[in-house]
């Protein structure tokens, strides 16, 4: 498409941030994990190239919007180390800081996906302080959401999950404790307003099991079977079925 917009000047296959973008998505979903790294690079490039065309440029064509930054989060996310987790974090900054000029609109500003997505790659980033930043993260979107009311900024169910992930996984004393903060915080929101976007589910339980289950605690076991015992009695006794214990859970506890 490239090759030939810029050897014939034929505007009708001329490159935009549409067919940028989902170039860079079909590199960010590649489930080829030999050559994820590379795939991840790929896409960071294609950006780099959008914000340079648009630089040069002006056109309005080639301007990265929400969708271009979000799909290299998503990339550097699956990556599963640290450098690929700071990678993630110093995009979503630029969003944050782009999207708040008084001249740009909001089409790059991030949402609740792309905060989520930055917290998934400190989770997987199997750094010590991956619960630390995936915290200060999610303060920081609750935050914003509190203070502007914009719905796009909301923490969900996912959100949560993916704090709770990363606590678990960060191996710091007193992580699964504040995995388990996290895991009633929500569950009191739900309690209140019975919105299906912050419903605990048996995934956020099987997360905090897991993370009680990696924890240096003496009575990890005791906690985790806690949990079960919970799961089961509000899925059997309350008919919360969305909270009913599966494979997973099992695996987890024993």
């Amino acid at each position: 498409m490239e090759k030939l917009y810029y050897k014939q000047g034929n505007e009708e296959v001329k490159p935009d941030v549409d067919s940028y973008t989902s170039l860079i998505e079909a590199y960010a979903s590649s489930s080829n994990h030999r050559t994820k790294t590379d795939t991840a690079s790929k896409a960071q490039d294609i950006l780099s190239k959008m914000e340079r065309l648009y630089e040069e440029t002006g056109d309005e064509y080639v301007r990265p919007n929400r969708i271009s930054y979000a799909s290299v989060i998503n990339a550097l996310s699956k990556q599963g180390d640290f450098i690929s987790a700071q990678k993630a974090q110093d995009i979503l900054e630029k969003m944050e800081e782009r999207g708040q000029r008084s001249d740009d609109d909001d089409s790059v500003r991030p949402d609740i996906v792309c905060y989520t997505s930055v917290i998934d790659a400190w989770a997987r980033s199997n750094s010590e302080d991956a619960g630390v930043y995936a915290e200060e993260l999610f303060r920081c979107v609750d935050t914003i959401f509190k203070e502007t009311g914009d719905e796009r900024l909301k923490p969900n169910s996912r959100t949560y999950c993916s704090v709770i992930n990363a606590l678990g996984r960060s191996r710091a004393q007193g992580s699964a404790e504040r995995a388990e903060q996290f895991l009633r915080q929500m569950e009191r929101k739900y309690d209140q307003y019975q919105e299906e976007s912050i419903k605990p589910t048996t995934i956020l339980y099987n997360a905090l099991i897991d993370a009680y289950a990696r924890s240096p605690l003496v009575d990890k076991a005791e906690r985790a079977h806690a949990l079960l015992v919970q799961m089961r009695e509000q899925s059997d006794i309350e008919g919360r079925e969305y909270l009913q214990p599966d494979v997973i859970t099992y695996k987890c506890i024993w």
